[in-house]
């Protein structure tokens, strides 16, 4: 069976500025470097989606570390060896959640050892990560690359991210529920724990992101978003020239807005 790939990795390197969709926008992907102002900024962030059968898709976005002299080759590794796996998965397992959760884990943390000790801790990079079957969908992440949700006219938080306080305050962390800094990350061995959940598709929207976007939109302006179906195009944009920051972000900025199926009460019921 064909899967349709799509990803900002040409030619083993990150495309500055790029843009596609899938299944007929169901799927929307973008991605962004920040304002320049060092020669060797690079475009850090690898996005890429995987599409099977138009029933089954794959989404991810991967922030490497700024700092590390090979972060742009972690994020890179991470998200390409990640839809090739996809890409050469069994569709006979697809909607057994527990068995691909498994297939998915053991996955990472082979991506995890191989570029901890190819690159020696200095490649690493955060990752959110979506798997859909008719059904569910698996939600992974590492880091504070993160995936969200609107429900019952809430923004809701579907990833996890462990943080420490070392330079934001109390307050700014309560003012601002994205600003915090990243806690864990492929490339460290031994891995930390993944934060790994299960929701069922409702025909709800998701957005991945990278915290070049959760770190420059406010609450507000986010959940917009989500109210009025703002491609992942006009996102990255938005959040290079965001009013709610007072100066140019050098982070890069992804996105990937994603459009779950809905299931049936009735396919619900035979499924179980």
């Amino acid at each position: 069976m064909d899967t349709i790939i799509k990803s900002n990795i040409e030619n083993d390197k990150m495309v500055d500025d790029f843009s596609c969709e899938l299944l007929d926008g169901k799927i929307r992907l973008a991605s962004v470097r920040g304002y320049i102002s060092k020669p060797k900024h690079l475009q850090e962030d690898a996005v890429g989606s995987a599409v099977k059968d138009d029933r089954c898709f794959l989404n991810i976005v991967a922030d490497g570390l700024g700092g590390y002299s090979k972060s742009d080759v972690a994020s890179r590794i991470f998200v390409k060896e990640m839809l090739n796996w996809f890409a050469d998965m069994d569709m006979d397992i697809i909607d057994d959640t527990d068995l691909i959760m498994k297939k998915i884990t053991k996955k990472i943390r082979k991506i995890n050892r191989k570029i901890k000790f190819r690159y020696r801790g200095k490649a690493q990079t955060t990752f959110a990560l979506s798997l859909t079957n008719k059904y569910n969908t698996i939600i992974l992440n590492l880091g504070d690359s993160t995936i969200y949700t609107y429900e019952n006219d809430e923004l809701k938080l579907l990833t996890y991210i462990k943080f420490y306080l070392t330079n934001k305050s109390y307050e700014q962390i309560r003012r601002h529920i994205f600003n915090f800094s990243v806690g864990s990350c492929i490339g460290e061995y031994p891995l930390f724990k993944i934060h790994k959940r299960l929701i069922e598709n409702e025909g709800q929207k998701l957005i991945l992101s990278s915290d070049g976007v959760t770190d420059l939109i406010s609450e507000e302006r986010f959940t917009n978003y989500f109210i009025n179906d703002t491609d992942a195009k006009t996102i990255v944009n938005d959040a290079l020239t965001s009013p709610d920051v007072v100066r140019k972000s050098e982070d890069n900025i992804s996105a990937i807005v994603v459009s779950l199926p809905k299931s049936s009460a009735k396919e619900k019921m035979l499924k179980r």
